[in-house]
Order: C-alpha cells, then sequence, then structure tokens
C-alpha cells in the first residue's frame, strides 16, 4: 500500500499513521479537532480561511470515527513543538474564536505536552466505526457523526493524500508574521 509513504510525506508518520510524540523537539504535522458536536460548519472557516489569506495548500480533513472533525496541517518544514502550539493557538483565536475553547483539540498543545500524538487515519475506532480522512465536500453529510460505517480502502486514503501538499516557509512565514499580535509599546517615560 502506497499510505504508509503518504503518510510519513505529509506528516512525518510511522508506518502505523502515529506521529512522533510531542515531547520530541520539532513537529511537522498539527491538528486540530472540533468535538461536543462535532460541526463541520463551524470548523470551515478555518480550514478556508487558512487557504485564502495565507496561500496554503488545503489542509487534511479527517472524521476521527469518535465524537469530531479535525484539520491535518502537514508542514514542509519541521518547527519546534513550542512554536508549532502557539500557531495553533493564533489560528484557533483568527478563525474559531466564537467556539466555545472546551470544544477544541489540538496537537501540540500549549497547554499540554503529554497528549499522545493522534494517529494518522484510517483507522477502526469501534465497531462500524471508522476513521478516515475524507474530500471536502464530505463533512457537511456527516452531519454530526464523524464516522464511516465502513473501512476505507487504503488506495482510496493515499490517493486523497496524494493531492496535498505541505505548507512550505514563505506561506508559513507570512502567517506566522499576521499571526503574531504587536509587540506592546512600552509606557512613556516620566519627566
Amino acid at each position: 500500500s502506497r499510505l504508509p509513504a503518504e503518510h510519513r510525506r505529509l506528516f512525518a508518520a510511522g508506518p502505523s499513521g502515529q506521529l512522533p510524540s510531542a515531547a520530541n523537539a520539532v513537529v511537522r504535522a498539527l491538528v486540530l479537532a472540533l468535538h461536543s458536536p462535532a460541526d463541520w460548519a463551524a470548523l470551515a472557516p478555518l480550514w478556508r480561511g487558512v487557504q485564502a489569506d495565507f496561500d496554503w495548500p488545503e489542509p487534511a480533513i479527517a472524521v476521527n470515527g469518535l465524537d469530531a472533525f479535525e484539520l491535518w496541517f502537514a508542514l514542509a518544514d519541521p518547527l519546534p513543538r513550542a512554536e508549532a502550539a502557539q500557531l495553533l493557538a493564533q489560528l484557533q483565536r483568527r478563525y474559531l474564536a466564537d467556539v466555545r475553547a472546551d470544544r477544541l483539540r489540538a496537537w501540540p498543545s500549549v497547554t499540554d505536552a503529554e497528549v499522545a500524538p493522534p494517529v494518522c487515519p484510517p483507522f477502526a475506532a469501534g465497531p462500524e466505526r471508522w476513521a478516515a480522512f475524507v474530500t471536502s465536500d464530505l463533512p457537511a453529510v456527516f452531519g454530526d457523526d464523524p464516522a464511516l460505517d465502513f473501512e476505507p480502502g487504503a488506495d482510496a486514503q493515499a490517493d486523497l493524500l496524494a493531492r496535498l501538499r505541505p505548507i512550505t516557509a514563505t506561506p508559513l512565514r507570512r502567517a506566522r508574521a499576521a499571526l503574531t499580535p504587536p509587540p506592546k509599546a512600552a509606557p512613556p517615560a516620566l519627566p
């Protein structure tokens, strides 16, 4: 199957789809999940926004088979874990400000370095419940049940991932500059 090669190319995941641990100094994948309920309409502004505002390539969309829609951002060059977590937090503030924080899960996270990294779909999440990467026209079809009820084909998953490209240095720099708040001005000196 070509699927493990596509996982590695985009996310530097191992053969089983496991991402490197967040304890590692650098990461090549960012994952943001929206749950309780899974709501593509609430997550879609982030998916569209990074493409329109920063000229990022399309992030991968996944249903996690349990409770969430996920966006998977692939990085061409690794980022230090803390910087990657900060970037995800900045994206949340810009595009998902109206979504309650307890409905979002991020990896890596600014608040919890011990969170286990997610596993790249596809995988069985339960009886007749599968996590999978999906095309951008499908999330609306799932409603609030983000799972396939059949095993997705490895070749179809590999084909879907083969279309995706990682975020390269220039668009990443552009986004980080736009998302980073300006430094606070020093108080005026007293006479």
